[in-house]
C-alpha cells in the first residue's frame, strides 16, 4: 500500500509541476519510481478488481506523461524525461520494456537535436541500458534491439566524428566531448551484439587507430585512450563465425610489429646488442640517420606517422599499453598467447640504459647522432622501462601458476631494470611490485642462487621503508687567501653536534615507494624459505620491521623463524615485539595461547595405549576383589598424580595373609634373597613426624626412616583397610636400598617392584618385595 501511495505521489508531482521546474525534482521522482518496482514490474488488468484497475490506470498515466515529456519543446522537459525513462525501465523490466519502442525512437531523435551535452550523454546512457536489459529476452531483442541499435550506432559516431570525403573513413572532431561516453557504450554493447556491430567495424577501427596514433599535441583524456584500446581489442568479436581467435592473433602481431618498428627508429642512437628470439623478426632497414628522428612509413597497425623523441616515446608507450589490453581483455573463444614475444620486446626495452654518470661509456652509441637527441632519449627511458615492467607484471597476474616457466626470466629482467634505474622512484616502485607478484608463485621453490639475484632489490626495499634522514654538516675547508670565497649554510654552524644526522648515500626519500617496498618485505618472509635468506639480510629485514612497527611483516617473521641449512634457529624470534605492538589481535592471541587440541604423536599414542591397557587390567582385578580399595587408590592418585599414596604396613603377618588373597600377576612374595638397585619411595603418613637418617649396615646408603607414630597404622591388606573410605595423605621420599631385612621392610618400608618405571600407571598396585638381609632370616 505504501508503494502505491509513492507511485501516486510521483505521478501527481510529475503532472502538477511546471516543466521548467521539473529538473530540480528529477532525483526525487526517479527514487520514487525505483521504490515502486513491485507495481511497475507486475502486469495489471483494467478488468480485474477495483484496486487492480486503479494501478493499471496509474501506470498508464505515468507512461503517457513520460511520452509527452520526451517530445516536449523545452530542453528541461526532455532532460527530465530521459532521467525518468531510465528509472522506469530499470524498475519495470519486461513489463515496461515491451512497450518502450516509441521511447527508444524519441531518445535517438534527441541525440540529433542541438540539446546540451548533458542531455545527450544521458540519452546514450539510457539507450545503452535499455539494450542491455533486452539482451535476456530474445523477443525483445528481435522487436527493439535489432531495428534500433544500428541507428543508435550511427548517431553516436556522428557525435564524435565526421565522414571524410574519400570514403568510409571517419575523422575525429576537434573537441569530442562525448568521446568517453560513446566508447564506453560501444564497449558495453559489442560483446552482446557483435553481429549488429559488424557492418560498422571498419569505421570504428579507423576511428580508433587515428585516436591511438594521435600526436601528443592533440589532447585526449587518459580515460578516453584506455577505452579506445579496450574497444580496439574487442573488435575481434565482430569477425565472422569461428574466426574471432584468428583476428585476435592478427591484431596482436600487428601491434607487436609496430612496437618493434617504432623502437628501431627511437633507439637509432644506440647500437643495440639485443637479438630477437623470433626467427621471423627483421629490423627496419633504410633508416636515415642524418634526418630528424621519426617514422613516416606505413606500419602494420595503420597508425599515423610521428616525429621527435617525445612523440616516438609516447607512441611506444601507447603500443605497450595496447599489448597489455590484449592480455587483460576477455575473449569469447580461447586464443593462443605468444608469451615469448612479450619477453622478447621487454628484454629489448630494458637492455637500453643511459650511460652511468652522464658519460658515454658502457653503452655503444652512434657518433653521427646529435647529443641533444641522446639526452632526450635518456630522459624518456624511465617511462619506457616502467611500461615494460608493468607489462611483465600483467603477464604474471594473468598466467598465475602457469607463469612458473618464465618466472626466473621475469626476475632477471627486473634485476636489469633495477640496476640501471634504482635512482628513479617509478622504476623502483615497478620493480618492487613485479617481484612481489612473482614471489608467491616461485618463492617456496627458489634456490639460494636464484634468490641472490634479487638480494639488492630486497636491501633497497629495507632502506625504502625507513624515513629519510638529512646530513647537515658544516664545511671544514680552510680558505686560503687566493682561494675563492665559498658559501656556507649559517644554520649548520648553530646546530648542536647531537642534532647532526648522517645518512647513507643510497637512502631514498620517496613516499610512493614505501607501500610496495613493505609488501615486498612481507612476501620475502612469507614465501621464501628461511634457510636461503642470508643472515645479514634477515637481520636487516627484522630490524626494519621492528623500527617501522609493521604488524604483517613482524607476524611473517614470527611464523617463519630464521634457520640455517641444517634446520637450527640462528636468530631470536620477534614474538615479544609482536605481542607488544598488537596485544589484542586475534592472530597474536592464537600464537601466544593456542586453544586447539594437541595432536598425538607416535610416542604419545604409545603411552596412551599402555595406560589404557593398565586401566583395563585394574578394572578386571577390581571385579575380582571388590572396589573399595581401588576407589581409595584412584582418589589419592587424582589428588597427587606424581606420588604414590599408600599407607605403611608394619605388620608382616597381616601382610602375608593378605598376599594370599592377591592375584599372582600383581603381587609376588620372593623367598630368596636378591639385591635391588631400584629407587624406592618410602611412604609415610601425613601426620607431623620427624625424619631420622640412618645408614644400612651392608652398603652404608642413607635411608630416610620416618619416626613411628603413637597411632599404630593399619595394614593396607587388612580387612579394616578395605573398609576405609578416607585415604591417608602420605609423603614419598625416594632412596636407594640394598639388602634390606625382612623385619625392616615390614616395619619401615614398602618397596614397589618397579617404582622407578615412568611408564607404570598411577593406579597400579605396588608389589611388595620382602627380602631377608641376614642368614638367620628364616628363623624370623
Amino acid at each position: 500500500m505504501a508503494t502505491s501511495t509513492t507511485l501516486h505521489a510521483v505521478a501527481h508531482r510529475l503532472n502538477a509541476t511546471p516543466v521548467k521546474e521539473l529538473p530540480p525534482v528529477a532525483s526525487y521522482l526517479a527514487s520514487g519510481i525505483a521504490d515502486s518496482r513491485n507495481i511497475l514490474s507486475t502486469a495489471h488488468s483494467s478488468r480485474g478488481s477495483s484496486h487492480e484497475a486503479e494501478l493499471a490506470q496509474l501506470v498508464q498515466k505515468l507512461k503517457a506523461r513520460i511520452t509527452s515529456l520526451l517530445n516536449d519543446k523545452t530542453p528541461e522537459g526532455r532532460w527530465t524525461a530521459v532521467v525518468i525513462v531510465k528509472a522506469t525501465v530499470e524498475a519495470g523490466q519486461w513489463e515496461i520494456l515491451r512497450d518502450c519502442a516509441n521511447w527508444i525512437r524519441s531518445l535517438i531523435s534527441i541525440l540529433g537535436r542541438p540539446d546540451p551535452y548533458s542531455t545527450k550523454k544521458l540519452c546514450i546512457i539510457t539507450l545503452t541500458r535499455i539494450f542491455q536489459l533486452t539482451h535476456s529476452y530474445p523477443t525483445l531483442v528481435r522487436e527493439l534491439t535489432t531495428p534500433n541499435l544500428p541507428p543508435f550506432i550511427t548517431t553516436c559516431l556522428n557525435q564524435i566524428s565526421v565522414k571524410s570525403s574519400s570514403g568510409q573513413k571517419r575523422d575525429l572532431v576537434a573537441n569530442p566531448v562525448l568521446l568517453e561516453t560513446v566508447l564506453r557504450a560501444f564497449l558495453e554493447l559489442i560483446n552482446s551484439h557483435p553481429t549488429i556491430f559488424r557492418p560498422f567495424s571498419s569505421q570504428i577501427h579507423g576511428l580508433l587507430t587515428s585516436l591511438m596514433g594521435s600526436s601528443p599535441s592533440t589532447y585526449y583524456s587518459e580515460a578516453g585512450l584506455q577505452l579506445a584500446q579496450e574497444l580496439f581489442v574487442a573488435l575481434h568479436n565482430c569477425a565472422p563465425k569461428n574466426t574471432g581467435s584468428e583476428e585476435w592473433i592478427k591484431a596482436y602481431r600487428s601491434t607487436l610489429s609496430t612496437a618493434h618498428q617504432t623502437a628501431d627508429h627511437l633507439f637509432r642512437a644506440v647500437i643495440e646488442q639485443w637479438e630477437s628470439t623470433d626467427p621471423n623478426f627483421k629490423h627496419t632497414v633504410g633508416i636515415n640517420y642524418s634526418a630528424n628522428v621519426g617514422d613516416s612509413s606505413v606500419n602494420p597497425l595503420g597508425l599515423e606517422s610521428w616525429s621527435g623523441i617525445g612523440a616516438g616515446a609516447s607512441r611506444l608507450r601507447t603500443l605497450i599499453s595496447l599489448l597489455a589490453k590484449f592480455l587483460s581483455t576477455q575473449t569469447h573463444s580461447s586464443v593462443s598467447l605468444p608469451v615469448g614475444t612479450i619477453f622478447d620486446l621487454t628484454a629489448r626495452l630494458l637492455a637500453v640504459n643511459a650511460p652511468a654518470d652522464n658519460q658515454e661509456s658502457g653503452v655503444s652509441l652512434r657518433a653521427d647522432i646529435s647529443k641533444d637527441e641522446k639526452m632526450s632519449l635518456w630522459g624518456e627511458l624511465p617511462a619506457l622501462h616502467e611500461a615494460a615492467l608493468n607489462l611483465l607484471r600483467l603477464v604474471v597476474e594473468q598466467l598465475g601458476t602457469a607463469a612458473i616457466p618464465v618466472a626466473q626470466t621475469t626476475l632477471d629482467q627486473a634485476s636489469w631494470a633495477f640496476g640501471s634505474g634504482k635512482n628513479c622512484g617509478v622504476i623502483r616502485t615497478a620493480v618492487y611490485q613485479l617481484v612481489n607478484d612473482v614471489l608467491p608463485i616461485v618463492g617456496p621453490s627458489m634456490s639460494k642462487i636464484a634468490f641472490s639475484s634479487i638480494v639488492p632489490i630486497v636491501k633497497s626495499a629495507c632502506r625504502e621503508v625507513l624515513p629519510p634522514t638529512v646530513n647537515i654538516t658544516p664545511s671544514n675547508d680552510k680558505q686560503s687567501g687566493n682561494s675563492k670565497q665559498k658559501v656556507a649554510n649559517a644554520d649548520a654552524f648553530l646546530q648542536r653536534p647531537s642534532q647532526k644526522q648522517s645518512t647513507s648515500p643510497s637512502t631514498f626519500a620517496n613516499s610512493d615507494c614505501r607501500k610496495p617496498a613493505t609488501k615486498l618485505l612481507y612476501s620475502v618472509l612469507r614465501y621464501v624459505p628461511a634457510e636461503i635468506i642470508p643472515p645479514s639480510l634477515r637481520t636487516e629485514i627484522d630490524s626494519v620491521s621492528i623500527l617501522t612497527g609493521n604488524h604483517e611483516t613482524i607476524l611473517a617473521s614470527v611464523l617463519s623463524p630464521a634457520i640455517n641449512m641444517s634446520g637450527q634457529q640462528i636468530m631470536p624470534s620477534l614474538m615479544p615485539f609482536l605481542a607488544r605492538n598488537n596485544p589484542s589481535g586475534q592472530d597474536v592471541e592464537a600464537l601466544l595461547r593456542p586453544r586447539m587440541p594437541v595432536i598425538a604423536g607416535p610416542l604419545l599414542t604409545k603411552n596412551v595405549d599402555a595406560e589404557d591397557e593398565e586401566e583395563q587390567e585394574d578394572e578386571d582385578m577390581g571385579d575380582y576383589r571388590g572396589t573399595s580399595f581401588e576407589s581409595s587408590l584412584r582418589a589419592s592418585s587424582n589428588a597427587f598424580p606424581s606420588k604414590r599414596t599408600l599407607p605403611v604396613d608394619q605388620e608382616q603377618d597381616s601382610a602375608m595373609m593378605d598376599v594370599d588373597r592377591e592375584s599372582p600377576k600383581r603381587v609376588r612374595i620372593e623367598e630368596q634373597t636378591t639385591t635391588t638397585t631400584t629407587a624406592v619411595p618410602i611412604l609415610t603418613p601425613s601426620m607431623p613426624q620427624a625424619n631420622v637418617t640412618a645408614s644400612t649396615a651392608a652398603t652404608g646408603t642413607a635411608v630416610t626412616i620416618p619416626e613411628k607414630s603413637t597411632e599404630q597404622p593399619r595394614s593396607i591388606f587388612s580387612d579394616d583397610a578395605f573398609k576405609t573410605a578416607k585415604p591417608p595423605v602420605v609423603e614419598a621420599n625416594v632412596v636407594t636400598t640394598s639388602n634390606v631385612t625382612t623385619a625392616q621392610a615390614a616395619s619401615n618400608t614398602v618397596t614397589p617392584q618397579d617404582g622407578g618405571d615412568d611408564d607404570d600407571s598411577d593406579e597400579e598396585i605396588p608389589t611388595l618385595n620382602i627380602e631377608s638381609d641376614s642368614e638367620d632370616g628364616d628363623d624370623l
